[in-house]
């Protein structure tokens, strides 16, 4: 009897290390596994989205604390008309040299599945031309009211978005 208790625990005494390695090692194959299945549904409702955007500058129904909305069409990978409400302007050191102003705002994408919110961020020449951003989707309704991502604009602003383009990603769980 006493042989197989020293022997049981001479054992764990000289292999302290083996119970704990065997913890870290499930977990590692149980987390890769999480990530394995998680990577997996992102996946399935995470898409690159690319297209077109058309739009004019409209006073109509306008509740931009700024007076600045626009409404017009996305076309491509997110499909439907939108309006956009600006909610600031602000200009930097260099506007007066540049003509370039920062502005955000708040666009709202009409799609057969629901509505995206987007929060939009980017810059604009204000003699005309050149517009860039990044906005964010925030959420949405119906069956997009979870959706997320950031997509990228950049084209031409003479009263509304003319030649503009975008890409990014739209993730829908």
């Amino acid at each position: 009897m006493t042989t197989s208790k020293t022997r049981s625990s001479g054992r764990s005494a000289r292999r302290p290390w083996l119970r704990s390695t065997v913890k870290v090692l499930l977990l590692a194959v149980v987390a890769g596994a999480m990530l394995h299945v998680a990577g997996g549904v992102r996946a399935a409702s995470d898409r690159s989205v690319a297209g077109t955007i058309v739009s004019q500058v409209t006073a109509s129904d306008c509740t931009s604390p700024i007076g600045l909305c626009t409404a017009g069409e996305f076309r491509g990978g997110i499909q439907g008309s939108f309006e956009f409400r600006a909610t600031s302007i602000t200009p930097s050191a260099d506007s007066p040299a540049t003509g370039i102003v920062f502005y955000t705002g708040d666009l709202t994408v009409h799609t057969k599945d629901g509505d995206l919110i987007v929060k939009d961020a980017g810059v604009v020449k204000s003699t005309g031309g050149d517009v860039a951003s990044v906005s964010t989707i925030v959420g949405g309704t119906a069956s997009l009211a979870q959706a997320s991502g950031s997509i990228r604009i950049s084209g031409t602003f003479q009263a509304g978005c003319v030649d503009c383009k975008y890409e990014g990603r739209l993730a829908v769980p």
